[in-house]
């Protein structure tokens, strides 16, 4: 049986969800951050909360921009979603640790698996041929970086 190809109305609706969800769990994570430094009821040392509140910011900013279908947000959720899968896995291979700061009360496998099922599914959504049309990729790979000293390569 044939794939049956992706509605342009069901892509749209893909783009507003991620988006969406990159927006408010950034939103959601700045604002918890920030409150509780201002209310004196953070436990983070300074450099970790400064690190929660510019992740967070990024994120909503991303959320913002593939909403808008900016193709530069576009590659930095997929870049961002690469890197946040690898190091998950790094994770769970006991290769790298994180500092007992960035730890709560959800234990790390639990959001380890989401984080790399959430991740996986924006690379999977973003990486279908009409989804790439939408934001103006016209790249057949993944990621691509241009070495214009690369052999025999001619612009």
């Amino acid at each position: 049986m044939a794939n049956k190809p992706i509605s342009n109305r069901n892509i749209r609706l893909g783009i507003f969800l991620f988006s969406t969800t990159e927006i408010l769990i950034g939103s959601f994570t700045f604002f918890t951050a920030f409150f509780s430094a201002i209310l004196g009821v953070n436990t983070k040392s300074a450099t970790i909360l400064i690190f929660i509140i510019s992740t967070s910011s990024i994120s909503v900013i991303l959320g913002f921009g593939i909403l808008r279908l900016k193709i530069h947000a576009y590659h930095m959720l997929l870049f961002l979603s690469t890197m946040i899968i690898l190091s998950k896995i790094l994770i769970f291979a006991n290769i790298i640790s994180l500092s007992g700061e960035l730890e709560t009360t959800i234990p790390q496998n639990i959001k380890s698996v989401a984080s790399i099922a959430y991740h996986g599914l924006i690379l999977f959504f973003f990486t279908r041929k009409p989804v790439k049309e939408i934001f103006g990729e016209k790249r057949k790979v993944l990621f691509s970086i241009h070495f214009p000293f690369k052999y025999g390569h001619k612009d």
